[in-house]
């Protein structure tokens, strides 16, 4: 199964009454490899080296199609 993660670029966003929240922007993002950013407390040896791709929007889907049919 995939790595999934919440991506964030920003930890600084302003929020209500003055206090900060985390926040995406997707062009910050675009281009960018993902789960390989200094701050991201990810390990990239983590991963397979064969995994270490985008996945398509299909690859996704069969992912957690086969992932919900191990589901007890």
């Amino acid at each position: 199964m995939h790595a999934l993660r919440i991506y964030r670029t920003s930890s600084t966003a302003p929020d209500m009454a003055g206090s900060s929240a985390t926040s995406f922007n997707i062009s910050l993002a675009t281009g960018n490899p993902l789960m390989e950013h200094p701050n991201s407390g990810f390990n990239i040896q983590w991963v397979a080296e064969d995994e270490r791709r985008s996945k398509s929007d299909a690859d996704m889907w069969a992912n957690l199609s086969r992932f919900m049919e191990h589901q007890g």
